[in-house]
Order: structure tokens, then sequence, then C-alpha cells
């Protein structure tokens, strides 16, 4: 027996969790192992289950992008089997947690999704290979076997790493072969659009308009083509709701602990938008746009926000700017509206006119082989933990904690001439991580009773996330 047959004969879902494990370890031994490598965010808390993880169950360790990949295919199943309770586990009880009309809708969208033995084998794949970017085996293979970045200062992102293996050298992901080949074409169709396009990042506004180039990709072509395009994003959209809905899987592998209820309606819009755009109904910016006004939409009719949120003019490069650092300071979520107060207070009292214009510039540079954007990786987790580490402070120690971040975000968003100059031609979106650099900063001492300690930090290093002839 192999996870081929088993899906074949209907058991995927019903299968013994340990006996289901042991088959996908032994279809993707290889693949598995490169995410034993792959980078990951440490954590300071231990697991809250008692229930070995799953990779204790196959390694003995803990290795958080396994747990992470594996709990994303466990989600699959409570799916499947309409386990609603099982899915949400333990998520807080109001509105933060996924409502049942939501998770109904999940449900209905992979019913209609996977409808082959097929097309359930093809998602299982693309779950598995989704983070093997983050690998640095992978990324030294492929740099060893297709001389990547040489000539050049910027290196590809992680899911531009995936998607040049899958082009260049697909070879070195062996599980590509078994994909069927009525199948394989729609799972590299669908690496493609996440090499520039990342849901998780359009819902929190972290990327700029010209990652959304990947779904006006899809549109071209004849009519039998777009049927084709619309699946595979379908494919990769159901990647993603089961990426997220794993992504506490190295802390808790019994429930979908991250996908709640604002989660899904992010999603849920990102989702209706990119039809638009594959359909032909809407450009990139239109689609770009339309997101901001439907998570204001959200912030006005979920927090009573009406006296500064229905004055935003997603016209307006200022209001532009603040709608972004609202999605990404998690404002427009049900309760947000103290963040809300917050990110606004401190965008037009907290920091200096010369910041906010250079803020406001980054933030509304489209990205173009003429001007590159620069989407700033995790900027959403960093405003979040240096408010919450400033919490103590009050209104006055928030507002200077954030604004120290809104300082730095303004300096990271600011392209140099030597940057532009070390960027190989085509690049419309330069991407620069600042976990590494600033995460460890705003949660320490230091920072919560200085934060202009911010101010001393550098900016990272330019990666390459969207290239035009990629």
């Amino acid at each position: 027996m192999n996870l081929r047959s088993v899906i074949g004969q209907g058991q995927f879902y019903s299968l013994p969790l340990n006996h289901l494990l042991r088959l996908i370890h032994d279809e993707y031994p290889s693949e598995l192992e490169r995410l034993k490598t792959a980078y990951s965010i440490p954590v300071q808390t231990k697991p809250h289950t008692a229930e070995p993880s799953p990779s204790q169950i196959l390694y003995d360790g803990e290795y958080d992008e396994v747990n992470r990949t594996l709990v994303s295919l466990l989600m699959l199943r409570k799916i499947h089997n309409n386990d609603y309770i099982g899915f949400v586990g333990s998520q807080p009880t109001g509105p933060q947690r996924l409502r049942e009309s939501s998770f109904a809708w999940i449900r209905s969208l992979f019913q209609h999704g996977l409808t082959t033995p097929d097309d359930l084998y093809t998602l299982v794949t693309s779950i598995i290979i989704n983070d093997l970017g983050k690998s640095p085996t992978l990324a030294a293979d492929l740099q060893r076997e297709t001389a990547t970045a040489a000539g050049s200062h910027a290196k590809p992102n992680h899911d531009l790493i995936l998607y040049l293996v899958v082009r260049q050298a697909p070879y070195l992901i062996p599980c590509l072969d078994r994909v069927p080949p009525s199948h394989r074409d729609h799972l590299i169709r669908g690496i493609e659009l996440g090499a520039v396009f990342n849901i998780g990042q359009m819902a929190q506004a972290e990327c700029p308009p010209a990652s959304l180039v990947g779904l006006e990709r899809l549109r071209r072509g004849n009519a039998d083509d777009k049927g084709n395009n619309i699946q595979a994003f379908k494919m990769r959209y159901m990647e993603q709701i089961l990426d997220i809905a794993g992504a506490l899987g190295h802390q808790d592998h019994s429930h979908a602990a991250r996908f709640t209820e604002p989660i899904y309606q992010s999603y849920r819009i990102i989702y209706e938008i990119a039809v638009d755009v594959i359909n032909g109904t809407m450009d990139r910016k239109e689609a770009y746009d339309a997101n901001l006004v439907r998570k204001m939409e959200l912030l006005v009719s979920q927090n009573g926000w009406e006296d500064r949120g229905r004055g935003l003019d997603v016209h307006n490069p200022e209001h532009r700017a603040l709608m972004r650092l609202l999605c990404i300071c998690n404002a427009t979520t049900v309760g947000g509206g103290e963040i809300a107060d917050l990110v606004w207070d401190t965008f037009f009292e907290g920091i200096s006119d010369e910041t906010r214009r250079v803020l406001v510039e980054g933030l509304n540079v489209d990205g173009s082989v003429g001007r590159p954007a620069v989407q700033v990786t995790y900027s959403p987790a960093v405003c979040s933990a240096a408010i919450k580490a400033s919490k103590g402070a009050g209104s006055d120690g928030q507002k200077k904690a954030l604004a120290a971040v809104f300082r730095y975000l303004a300096r990271v968003h600011t392209l140099t001439e030597a940057d532009l100059e070390g960027l190989p031609g085509g690049v419309t979106v330069v991407e620069r991580d600042i976990r590494e650099k600033v995460m460890g900063v705003v949660t320490s001492e230091p920072f919560q009773g200085n934060p202009d300690v911010l101010d001393e930090v550098d900016v990272p290093e330019n990666e390459i996330a969207v290239q035009t002839d990629v």
C-alpha cells in the first residue's frame, strides 16, 4: 500500500493518523528531509498538546516546517470530513473564532476543487513542496546547478527559488515526476503564481500591486487556457488556505489555530478579487485598491470606525499609505478599533513630516522595471510585536514604539542608487525581510525603555520578489 493507492481507494481521509504519516513519509522522503533544514522563526512557547507532533512520530524530533506542512494535510482531512469542531479546536469563542458558515464555504470550495484522485494527489504534493525554497540545501543546489544569482547582489526569495527549481532543475524535487501529466501543468502554474503573488501578503497589503502580475498572466491565452488557469489558481488557493491552517502547527498540531474568522474574511476578499483579475474584469491596480477599500469597509462595519474610515480615499496617496498601514498592523479585523486609532495617531502625530513623506512615497510605489517597489516581508509581525511589547507603556508609549517602526519602514522602503545598480534586469519588486534584524529588537527590554534604538538597525539585504522574465 502506498499513498497513491490509498488516495485512489478513497482512504486518505479515514486512514489512522500514524499510518497516513508513514505513507506520506515514504512518498516524499527527500522533500521532507529538505523541510527539516528549512529556516523558521524561533518560538519560546512549548507545544500546546500532549500528543506527539507529526515530526516526532516520523523523526523523533521537532522540525517546525515539517510540522506546519503535515498539520496542513491533517486540516485537509478535517475539512473533508466536515469536522468543524476539530478544525477550530481551542480557538477562543467570540468574533475571532471561525464561524460555521465560513467553514462551510471553505468545505464547498474543496469539494468542488477536488473531484478526482489526481486532484487530491496534486494538492498533497503542492502542500509538501510549498516551503522547500526555505531550505538552504535546495537554494545551494540550485545555485550550483544553474549559477543562479551570479553577477547580482540580490538573491531570489524562497518562493522564487522554488519556481526556478521547477523551471530549471526539476530533478532536485523528485516528487514532481510522480504528478500525473494532466495535473502537472496546474501545479507548475500555481508555483509560478506563488513565485510573485502571496495571498497572505496581499491580504495584509504587505506586497505592492506589481505582485499581482501573476494573476494577470493567468488570463492570457485562449478560452481553454483560461479554464485551466482558473483551476491552477484554485489549486494554489486551496494550498494557501491549508498553509495558513497549519501555520501554527509547530506549536499546536491538533487544529487550525491560525485560521480565524478575520483570516477567512481577508482570504475570501482575495479569492473574489483574484477571480475578477483572471477573468479580465479588473487590472492589478484596480484589484489592489479594491482590497484596500473592502478592508476599510470591514474596519468601519465591525469596529465603529465611521468618523475616520469613511473619509479615506484610496486615490489620495497619503490616505492610501495609511490604508496599507492599517492592514499591515491588523487593525481592520474584528476588535481592531483601538489599533486603528493608534495607527492613525502615530501616522499623523507620532512621526515627522519628512518621515511621513518618505513612508507615503514608498507605500505608493506600484512596482515597475524603471521604479521597483519594496516588499517589506514580516512587517505585519513586527508591527504587531511592537504594539504588544509596548502595551504596558500606555497610549503615548505605544505611539512611540509604533513611530519607531514606521521610521524604520520608511528607511526600508527607500532604494538607493547603489541598490538599483545591484539588481539584475527586469526586477519590479525587491523583497526586504526584516524578521531577523528587527523582531529581536522590538521584543527586547531596551526597546521597551527606548524605542529609538530601532533607528540604529540597518536595513536588510535585497532579495528578488518579482522579475518580468520569470
